[in-house]
């Protein structure tokens, strides 16, 4: 039979099993196997409920291949008195996997990364990927990773992984002393009611039956038993749980944005309870009250519902990916994330950060005692790409490197819905596994220098590259790969979208308020992404995950995991210290009630395709993300490589900036209806608004004010720029009049139609306005004329302090302009200012200041939506708000 083609896809991505951090044991009785089984996971189209996950080994529609490289082995040596050159050892006794079934074979203890390359039976090559594989002689012991595990009824798929750890003999290898075995199939796992809960060899538990009371899995090994307990829940029932913050029409409420606070983290308690509702409430009312630093939203009060639901937990804080150093001699205390990303106390200016070390080096090994000077040595000799001993000059950031390891894990925290911070290296790099990015490269037959080796080697260390750890998503432990892929997919079937699903509201008539936050990713829905899921966590994380579907904010702010070792004589068994209750002294406990709510309204900002603006990275060249010639999806941001006019300088063209054409408003209504086009020529436009607003049409038709039509065009995801303003678009009607008397009683009126062109979509949402104009009766857009033509003259972007190398996360005021008085707020000034998308260089943005950008500045003007950002926030939800929010906001 003939190998069959991969169908058409539009993701696709490689899965290893057990996990990309994988353990070889080479002595144990019984013998211990290490098969991995290699995944390509794809989706047919962006409706797709569920992925395609088949295996590559032993299937004759794909081809793989795996080349190991051992990292600690010895270098090549440059010629040096008199002797030759020597190539290095890295190549020496790798170990081998049978291609059909997956089996390691493995004799030479030690550290190995390696690279799996994927192609399809034709020969298209599918992407590739790159792990961990770590040799030792024993096991000592082992434990579970989790107290207890949630895992959804699903008859049909396994949802949840036991997590399973183990401790090594000590071999003098460099090897780590503990590891993650989960999914490795070391010690066979049973269920204690096969009824309700299954376990496959892989160590996922399936839920067959709701369960009242846990049901024990037990894991075992010659000589030790280790218990679970499990319990089973139905996502996708209906509750009789969304309880109002604030509401304006539950009838209505599939046209208006529907808000939730969902609960995660916080236990079946009357504290608990209470900390959430009142967290809860008071982000509520700072959002939908008249408070500047969080506007536009009160301004939109009338257009949002919300809601919060308590949903309880087996236990407080939410699951750490990462691990934690537990050795304060460096970093001054313990709990901080490995990799560190921040400086060294006593680094040197302009030496890497901790994170960035590892990312170009990769992790010490186990046992590493060299000198710094030793290790800069080596280092040099290694062939990598991106290290120079200019970002390495102190003793300090070496030896805190050198340290840079832990002897434990911290355990699972088991929250409903399965939220963790950062990412564990089992989960694998964050540099995606198909695409460009992903292209594999060949190994070389030698370890001598050269291009090959020094390729092959940056392909292998973007091992090291994990994702931040304050970033907050689904984990993979709790979510299948068959309904979980990566945060920025919508990923539809995935169980906290059921459980979202079933919500009703509280009172009769119960509204099935829930359908709301199911999203599509083929049509607009106006509350997609409107959850706030609250965890119960004090250490500083936040996202819009899920394809701007959802959203998760811990409440609090630390920059480090507290912990203990319940048994002194075990540091590896490493718990989370829970949450500090409240006091009299301290009603909220650990919540930092001013920053979540920030939190919340920053990522609430992702929600309608906003993007970052902050700073983590700086560079000497633009990053090959800001080189794309696309323009960023994110409606505030623009990058060089769209942007840049042709030629050697960093010139930009301000003219394909989206943002620079936005209209100004001083009147505006919201369409209610499809606008309305006469049959006879010229096809004069009927246009339909709310009766209160009224008056203003009335006074517009008694003074012949110019009106302007704006087609509502926004995107499943959210995007609405660029605008669509050229005439062939027939979304924009400009200068036109109104050519009869309004009808208040209908709230009606006719637009003149100079073009006599059919306008088939000004569809409800859109909007009428009367444009600010300016001395000589021009209409004016978001940028001050004065500095749109400074932009073009220059092409530069505003920013009167720049120093492109190191990331900026302060305010940023612009270079005078010809003839232009700032406001007193300079930075307000909206133009094109360089720095964001996490990087120093090569992206763009609107203004010097926004919550996007400064959402925890202490300045409330400074920590509030610039100008532009407010302007897509009301678009998408009510544009009549616009010439309120210029009245008020407009930079003058």
């Amino acid at each position: 039979m003939a190998p069959k083609p991969v169908p058409p896809h539009d993701f696709a991505d490689i899965l290893v099993l057990p996990h990309f951090d994988a353990h070889v044991v080479r002595n144990a009785t019984p013998p211990l196997q290490l098969k991995l089984d290699v995944m390509f996971r794809f989706r047919r189209n962006e409706f797709q409920q569920r992925y395609d996950v088949p295996t590559v080994v032993g299937n004759e529609d794909f081809a793989w291949t795996i080349q190991f490289f051992a990292p600690h082995n010895e270098p090549p040596k440059p010629a040096q008195g008199g002797q030759p050159a020597q190539p290095g050892r890295r190549f020496d006794n790798l170990p081998t996997v049978d291609p059909l079934t997956g089996v390691v074979t493995a004799t030479t203890l030690g550290v190995y990364l390696y690279q799996i390359e994927l192609k399809a039976a034709n020969g298209d090559r599918l992407g590739s990927a790159v792990g961990r594989l770590q040799v030792h002689d024993r096991i000592v012991d082992w434990w579970f990773g989790n107290d207890s595990l949630t895992t959804a009824l699903s008859p049909g798929l396994a949802h949840s992984q036991v997590s399973m750890y183990a401790r090594f003999s000590d071999d003098n290898s460099g090897a780590d002393l503990v590891g993650d075995i989960t999914g490795h199939d070391y010690f066979p796992l049973t269920s204690g009611d096969p009824a309700k809960v299954a376990v496959d060899p892989r160590g996922r538990v399936r839920g067959l039956a709701v369960t009242t009371a846990p049901v024990t899995v037990s894991g075992q090994a010659p000589g030790k038993v280790n218990t679970l307990p499990v319990r089973v829940v139905d996502y996708a029932k209906a509750r009789q749980d969304l309880r109002p913050l604030h509401i304006r029409d539950l009838a209505q409420a599939q046209q208006l944005c529907n808000l939730a606070f969902v609960a995660e983290g916080f236990t079946d308690t009357a504290v608990d309870k209470e900390l959430f509702d009142s967290l809860a409430t008071q982000t509520s009312v700072a959002l939908f009250t008249d408070k500047p630093r969080q506007e536009p939203y009160a301004e939109l009060g009338n257009s949002f519902n919300a809601f919060k639901v308590f949903a309880p937990s087996q236990q407080q804080t939410i699951t750490c990916g990462f691990q934690v150093t537990d050795n304060n001699a460096v970093l001054g205390n313990n709990g901080n994330p490995i990799p560190f990303p921040g400086r060294v106390p006593g680094g040197v200016a302009g030496d890497f950060n901790l994170e960035q070390l590892v990312q170009i080096v990769g992790l010490p090994k186990q046992g590493e005692t060299r000198t710094p000077q030793q290790l800069r040595d080596l280092w040099a000799r290694q062939g990598l790409r991106g290290y120079s001993p200019n970002n390495v000059r102190g003793d300090a950031l070496v030896n805190a490197w050198r340290n840079h390891v832990s002897d434990g894990f911290l355990q699972a925290s088991d929250t409903l819905f399965g939220l963790y911070l950062g990412s564990r290296w089992a989960d694998g790099s964050s540099v995606p596994t198909s695409g460009e990015p992903a292209a594999p490269v060949p190994s070389p037959l030698v370890d001598e220098p050269g291009q090959v080796l020094s390729q092959f080697i940056a392909r292998l260390y973007d091992f090291y590259k994990q994702r931040p750890q304050r970033e907050m998503t689904l984990d993979p432990r709790r979510h299948p790969p068959e309904l979980y892929a990566t945060k920025d997919l919508t990923n539809p079937g995935n169980s906290v979208i059921a459980y979202l699903a079933g919500l009703q509201y509280v009172h009769p008539p119960n509204h099935p308020i829930g359908q709301n936050w199911v999203p599509h990713d083929g049509e607009l829905r106006r509350s997609r992404g409107l959850v706030a899921i609250v965890a119960y966590d004090e250490f500083l994380g936040g996202t819009c995950f899920n394809n701007g579907t959802l959203t998760g904010e811990t409440v609090s702010s630390a920059q480090a995991i507290r912990f203990t070792n319940p048994d002194p004589s075990r540091p590896e068994l490493m718990r989370r210290v829970p949450p500090a209750p409240p006091t009299p002294d301290r009603p909220l406990g650990i919540v930092n009630a001013d920053h979540f709510i920030n939190k919340v309204a920053h990522e609430l900002g992702h929600s309608f395709n906003l993007g970052d603006e902050y700073e983590d990275f700086g560079s000497t060249a633009d990053p090959g993300v800001a080189l794309d010639r696309r323009d960023p999806e994110a409606d505030n941001l623009s990058r060089i490589g769209f942007l840049q006019v042709p030629g050697p300088q960093r010139l930009i063209n301000p003219d394909l900036v989206k943002w620079l054409a936005l209209p100004r408003m001083r009147m505006s209504s919201r369409l209610l209806t499809i606008a309305l086009q006469d049959d006879a020529p010229p096809h004069n436009i009927t246009v339909t608004v709310p009766k209160g607003e009224m008056p203003q049409w009335v006074r517009a038709w008694n003074e012949k004010i110019p009106v302007s039509l704006l087609g509502f065009v926004v995107t499943p995801t959210r995007r609405q720029l660029p605008l669509r303003l050229a005439a062939a678009d027939l979304r924009f009607l400009p200068n036109t009049t109104i050519v009869a008397p309004p009808d208040e009683n209908a709230g009606t009126f006719v637009l003149a139609n100079p073009t006599g062109a059919l306008y088939p979509f000004f569809e409800a949402g859109s909007v009428v306005y009367v444009p600010v104009a300016d001395a000589n009766g021009q209409p004016v857009t978001v940028t001050d004329p004065r500095v749109a033509a400074f932009l073009r003259q220059t092409r530069t972007p505003l920013n009167s302090t720049r120093d492109l190398t190191r990331p900026d996360q302060g305010v940023q005021t612009p270079v005078p302009v010809p003839q232009f008085a700032p406001p007193l707020d300079a930075y307000r000034v909206v133009g094109i200012y360089e720095g964001g998308n996490g990087w120093s260089r090569g992206f763009y943005r609107p203004a010097g200041a926004c919550k996007m950008r400064n959402q925890e500045d202490a300045d409330d003007k400074r920590g509030s939506f610039c100008f532009v950002c407010k302007w897509l926030i009301v678009n998408h939800v009510d544009p009549s708000r616009h010439a309120a929010v210029d009245k008020k906001y407009y930079p003058r």
